[in-house]
């Protein structure tokens, strides 16, 4: 028989199935400690599970593992004194707790006379002192050796046999029989470890929800020791090991702990593969890929994970996850998955209803970048046959959003081939359209859907309609065109005076809007539509700083940027490498260095800040600095934390 050192140290590595053993080994004395205290059998049974549950969740700071029953012994005592403190009396048996306890088959005035025995055994049992008590009990409910008593209640044999002696000269022969066959014939359940197993789980939940991630890992951990193949405790233990990662991503500046990464996926993976396969479990798998550079792999997963599901509408949202996470592999410099693009969307083509109707059927090309690796395999007809198709079907109740979609997808055709006179027309028609539309036209209101009914809800009507949204496609398209302006070696500066033109209208709203919160300053409706406008306003402002900077407009990038900052609008995926080239070609040196030490998160993890810094001409005069090369060093290990 193993010792209990050995076990105890096994489950400090994280072996569950050392736990399991203990427990099995201790559930008996331990109950009857217990019993002995509570005079309850299904109180007894509760204090049982939770000073075991106790016991392993301080195993760290047991001085001596060898001695681990006395130590259990004194948790499992502390256990029933705080048992004993909340109820202040002695309960009886419940009837619930009778029908768990007797055999079913007898008829029930055997049952009445077994209660009343019961009863009986736990008053005389109570007579005794509480040395004498916890020796009678633990000899004689699971036939335990005078040896194994005296080990758990650290005292020698012969004070457990003086001890029985005078418990036996008290209670007499009549009561002592008693006492023996009614604690013999007490058995504790089956499922007893199963129940410990269970409350762990609870607490896992609890934690999960709490946030603490390193209480859920333990608690699941536990679990899965035990039972390595229990789906809900494995997947528990995956989402804290995600949770931590996604918390050290948020708090790190440079994310460098490759273990807890490896134990994260390998964690993941597991709870899949086991049946844990809902969609936060899949998102989070692919989710630690795209994060940290792994396109292909997770396209891949969520290629195979699509094809799992029975939900055709999962499938399809998968499957755009794929291509998302394929795209980044080729604007990130780690490989050319336009085929593997081209196929999930095809796969997604098929999966989609023949009898959709037509605003529904239009979804399966949103957001527009779905559609762009056709340009890259040769399939630009394709996409244009059944985009023309779907316009004319839609016909009258073409929504901004949808005309917007439209045209993104039709000129992604275009520019990803270089063809930017076809950019420029088609996005130009857009705008005048856009613009053109009357305040009161109620295509302005058409809200966005989703693929059916049921995901409407997901999609904000705020965000993707009315006044403001309008505005934001234009700007946007607006973007667009500068960029194919300069791409085609045009003078951009018209689209951008029209830009701030925009702005400029969308500011003096702004400024009304906040005159009006001034004099009423007790509308808090009001002060939140001003913040509203705010944000909005950095919306606005994005598009222009990539279209600025590659015009070689960097004051323009400069200011923009700015502005997002002065509104408290957070830069996001490649800006903040624009405004440090920027700022360096406009001779800010120190301020565009320090710009790119800020950068950090996944810009950095899935390797596109190495990837563009590398393309920024504007960075050729300070590669070779010794704080800039340490800097690029450091990004480049980042992303090997996952390779290695």
């Amino acid at each position: 028989m193993i010792d209990d050192g050995r076990l105890v140290e096994a489950c400090l590595e994280g072996d569950g199935r050392a736990f399991t053993l203990l427990v099995d080994r201790y559930r008996y004395p331990v109950y009857g400690l217990c019993l002995s205290y509570t005079g309850d059998f299904d109180a007894a049974e509760d204090a049982a599970q939770e000073a075991l549950i106790a016991a392993h969740a301080g195993l760290g700071k047991l001085p001596e593992p060898r001695r681990f029953g006395p130590w259990l012994r004194r948790i499992a005592a502390n256990q029933c004194l705080t048992y004993l403190r909340r109820q202040r009396r002695r309960i009886a048996l419940s009837e619930e707790l009778e029908k768990k306890l007797v055999d079913p088959a007898r008829n029930p005035e055997e049952r009445v006379v077994d209660r009343e025995e019961r009863q009986q055994v736990l008053e005389v049992i109570g007579r005794l002192s509480r040395p004498q008590q916890e020796a009678v009990v633990l000899f004689y409910l699971e036939e335990r050796s005078l040896r194994q008593v005296a080990d758990f209640l650290e005292v020698s044999m012969q004070t457990v046999e003086q001890r029985l002696y005078r418990a036996r000269r008290r209670l007499k022969e009549e009561w002592m029989d008693m006492v023996e066959k009614t604690l013999k014939d007490q058995q504790l359940s089956e499922n007893f470890t199963r129940e410990v197993v269970e409350e762990a789980l609870r607490r896992g939940r609890e934690s999960l929800e709490e946030q603490d991630w390193t209480a859920a890992r333990r608690e699941f951990g536990r679990i899965t020791g035990a039972l390595p193949e229990h789906v809900e405790a494995s997947r528990g233990l995956a989402m804290a090991f995600n949770g931590e990662v996604r918390e050290a991503l948020r708090e790190a500046r440079r994310f460098g702990d490759r273990r807890l990464l490896q134990e994260t996926l390998a964690a993941l993976r597991r709870a899949y593969e086991l049946g844990a396969d809902d969609i936060q479990v899949v998102r989070a798998i692919s989710s630690l890929c795209f994060q940290f550079g792994q396109h292909r792999e997770g396209g891949q997963f969520l290629e195979q994970a699509a094809a799992r599901r029975d939900d055709w509408k999962e499938s399809i949202g998968l499957l755009k996850s794929g291509i998302a996470t394929y795209y980044h592999a080729y604007y990130s410099g780690r490989g050319d998955n336009m085929e593997d693009c081209v196929r999930c969307h095809r796969r997604i083509r098929e999966l989609a209803p023949a009898d959709l109707e037509p605003r529904r059927r239009f979804t399966i090309w949103q957001p527009a970048g779905m559609s762009m690796a056709y340009a890259h395999v040769g399939a630009s007809e394709e996409v244009f046959a059944e985009l023309d198709a779907l316009r004319a079907e839609i016909g009258g109740e073409w929504s901004v959003q949808e005309h917007f979609q439209w045209t993104s997808a039709y000129t992604n055709q275009y520019r990803e081939v270089g063809k930017w006179d076809e950019v420029i027309e088609h996005s130009r028609r857009f705008v005048d359209w856009a613009k053109g539309i009357p305040d009161d036209d109620p295509r302005l209101s058409i809200a966005p859907i989703g693929i059916d009914s049921s995901q409407d809800h997901r999609i904000p009507d705020r965000e993707h309609a009315g006044e403001w949204f309008r505005w934001w496609t234009v700007c946007y398209t607006l973007a667009r065109i500068a960029k194919s302006l300069h791409s085609a070696g045009r003078d951009s500066t018209p689209a951008f005076a029209e830009l701030e033109e925009i702005w400029e209208q969308q500011e003096a709203r702004c400024r009304s809007m906040e005159r009006q919160a001034e004099e009423n300053p007790g509308d808090e409706n009001l002060r939140a539509e001003v913040e509203d406008q705010k944000r909005r306003l950095t919306g606005l402002y994005a598009h222009a700083i990539e279209a600025a900077y590659e015009a070689g407009r960097y004051e323009e990038t400069v200011r923009v940027c700015r502005l997002i900052e002065e509104l408290g609008g957070a830069l996001s995926d490649r800006d903040p490498l624009y405004i440090a080239a920027a700022l360096v070609a406009l001779g800010q040196v120190a301020e565009g260095k320090e710009r790119l030490r800020n950068i950090y998160g996944a810009m950095v993890t899935k390797g596109q800040c190495r990837a563009y810094f590398a393309k920024c001409r504007e960075f050729d005069g300070i590669r070779e600095e010794p704080e800039i090369v340490a800097l690029v060093t450091e990004w480049e290990g980042v992303e090997q934390v996952w390779q290695e």
